[in-house]
């Protein structure tokens, strides 16, 4: 089993795993046989994105356009025609939003202008109203948790009273009433139980360690301590329902990182998955028992370990659907309902509903219909050595005019684009990249390497960056170029 995407805690059925089905893209017979693709195509906004189910089942939401500028819009499940825009977003468009439990709310998040100040807004599904929950200016807003026990309420962090620490409140969705749940005194991470208790915190030492501790009424009782080595690799994924483990992405003893869950009570520690190339990259929980269905490690490409025979039955029927990267964005509350989505490097997202008592796949719509049919071409995954002998993870995509064979090497060599992704802790991923596509469409070739610092190789690669930002950092760029030019990839002139 194959790929994933992101681990979150915030809503069970929200939870977020991946799995591959691909083929490589058909060669075209020479550079003027390739139409130009214009900017805005593999740029511009989708046309749909954000898929997800309504916690009841009835409904399906998305962004799309709206004059341009990116609104939620929501239809009921089966009739897609009836679909209609919630939000009236006029700017720079809405780009994060979530169900809450009750089905009859959702909320969205946004800043102003870019200064990253995000507010909480609520919609009213019914009658159209829209409340600010956060209305207050030069403050923070991060949604702390969300619990199917409290189906009106969220848990929202401000920082408004001091802008170092975000201090939760209970907000009602549906009124906009807030109450103050816990006044943070120093803590970079507050964790909330399905009660919407806060029952652990944490905060950064002197020495990079990171401290986590139980919150016992007005006290904080010692629970765990993760190293300075660790605390890129080690972190706090959510608590069960019962409030009794906490689930961790954890690094400690290891280089890459497992998924473990560890007692609130006495500290014991379960292993659930241990990485080996790469680090723990996403998982399938069950949105009402609470159990790990699927981990999901993510080298050069995802790969799944399924843990329940159950979810092998679904994953194998949803592979004979369609094409791609399989990914099961949003689960209704009662797992009957799934959106799944299938990601290719050589072309859109295509969306399909499943209802999982029937066992039936329906196709939705596909992210961006302008890409259906293009002259797209195959992202390969390679591995880069270095000249201190580390190995690069790393992606190439080339011309289809200039590779026939479809192994990823040209004809001849070609000019070259070397694509550094930001962070630097952060990393490139296959799939579909509209830089890669725009490049190679104009007859350059494509490497995007992931250097040393970059995340989700293991505790080893990422900390071999630290203090080397201008230095092996930097050579592992050049390094790239080298391998690039040596395979016949890149003409080093060009």
């Amino acid at each position: 089993m194959r790929s994933p995407t992101s681990f979150s805690r915030s809503l069970a059925p929200m939870l977020v795993g991946t799995l591959l089905v691909s083929g490589p893209a058909p060669a075209a017979d020479g550079p003027d046989s390739v139409p130009l693709i214009p900017r805005a195509t593999l740029f511009g906004n989708p046309d749909r994105a954000g898929v997800q189910i309504s916690p009841d089942g009835t409904q399906v939401s998305w962004l799309a356009p709206v004059e341009g500028v990116l609104n939620v819009w929501v239809a009921p499940v089966g009739d897609l025609a009836a679909a209609k825009p919630v939000t009236e977003d006029t700017d720079r468009g809405i780009r994060q939003y979530f169900w809450m439990p009750n089905s009859t709310h959702l909320v969205y998040l946004q800043d102003r202008g870019g200064d990253e100040n995000w507010r909480a807004y609520s919609v009213d599904l019914a009658t159209g109203d829209e409340i600010d929950l956060t209305p207050f200016d030069g403050v923070r807003a991060t949604i702390a948790h969300v619990s199917r026990d409290f189906p009106d309420t969220l848990a929202i962090g401000l920082n408004d009273r001091d802008p170092q620490y975000h201090d939760i409140h209970l907000v009602n969705a549906a009124t906009g009433e807030r109450t103050l749940l816990f006044e943070n005194p120093r803590f970079a991470g507050v964790t909330l139980d399905d009660a919407m208790q806060v029952r652990l915190v944490s905060e950064m030492n002197s020495d990079g360690s990171e401290a986590t501790f139980l919150v016992e009424g007005e006290a904080y009782a010692p629970f765990d301590t993760v190293p300075f080595e660790d605390t890129m690799g080690t972190r706090s994924v959510g608590l069960d329902r019962k409030g009794e483990r906490l689930f961790m992405v954890d690094s400690r003893g290891r280089d890459t990182s497992a998924l473990v869950v560890k007692r609130l009570s006495d500290g014991a520690m379960e292993t659930i998955f241990e990485g080996t190339k790469s680090d723990v990259a996403g998982a399938l929980v069950d949105p009402i028992t609470d159990e790990v269905e699927a981990v999901a490690s993510n080298y050069l490409k995802p790969e799944w370990t399924v843990l329940d025979p159950e979810m092998e039955k679904d994953l194998a029927y949803l592979e004979t659907v369609d094409d791609g990267e399989i990914g099961i964005g949003s689960r209704s509350l009662d797992d009957s309902k799934w959106i799944v989505s299938y990601r290719g490097d050589a072309g859109p997202t295509q969306y399909h509903l499943y209802d999982r008592t029937a066992g039936t796949a329906t196709r939705l719509f596909s992210s961006k219909d302008a890409l259906e049919e293009l002259p797209l071409v195959p992202m390969h995954g390679v591995e880069i050595p270095t000249r201190d002998g580390l190995t690069l993870p790393s992606y190439v995509s080339i011309p289809a005019w200039s590779d026939p064979d479809g192994d990823g090497v040209p004809d001849e060599p070609l000019p070259m684009v070397l694509m550094v992704h930001g962070g630097p802790w952060a990393r490139d991923s296959w799939g579909y990249n509209p830089y890669h596509q725009w490049f190679a469409n104009r007859g350059y070739a494509v490497v995007s390497p992931n250097f040393r610092g970059s995340t989700g190789f293991g505790k080893s690669f990422v900390n071999a960056g630290d203090g080397e930002w201008a230095d092996s950092m930097h050579d592992d760029l050049i390094d790239a170029v080298e391998w690039a030019v040596g395979k016949g990839i890149a003409d080093r002139d060009r």
